[in-house]
């Protein structure tokens, strides 16, 4: 499976009990009309002559519905034989949803939101300025307050109805 450290399909690995080890000409997707000759023309070098064998455009579809199963068929084909004898084998691939329910993809910035996306975008708009400072705290009084021991004082220990209200 892909991960987060290797986020690429890591492919299949192929061995002929007569040719050995084939991973190298293991074919990703190649289209059906080519599957009888062997797919020749599917075939592609890298210019350090490793086989070049990338998942073909029509592959998959991420546009496709949520809930669509895709196909991804890995062909491999033995090299030393006329025809050559292919095996097969198929990947399905899930289209999910890309939100956690409760929440919708919006497409101006491909961030899950619960709350509407044009509301979202509306109110994003009305931002002017990135708010990057903390807000000012003071205290009415100073902060630290001198109380004589055992003395009365006319401090209050209570919270006021509003700051700066000592009255």
């Amino acid at each position: 499976m892909p991960t987060e450290k290797l986020p690429c399909e890591l492919g299949v690995d192929v061995n002929d009990k007569e040719e050995g080890p084939l991973t190298v000409f293991a074919l990703v997707c190649p289209p059906a009309s080519c599957l009888s000759l062997g797919c020749p023309k599917h075939v592609a070098f890298n210019p350090d002559g490793t086989l070049n064998k990338p998942l073909q455009p029509f592959c998959i579809n991420t546009a496709s519905p949520i809930g669509t199963e895709i196909s991804i068929d890995f062909v491999v084909f033995e090299q030393n034989t006329y025809p050559p004898k292919m095996s097969k084998v198929t990947r399905t691939v899930n289209i999910v949803a890309p939100c956690d329910v409760g929440y919708e993809l919006c497409p101006q910035d491909n961030v899950c939101s619960n709350i509407d996306c044009a509301q979202r975008e509306l109110l994003t708009s009305q931002v002017s300025v990135t708010d990057t400072a903390p807000p000012t705290l003071r205290t009415a009084v100073p902060a630290v307050v001198e109380v004589p021991y055992k003395q009365t004082t006319a401090y209050k220990y209570t919270v006021c109805a509003k700051c700066g209200d000592a009255g």
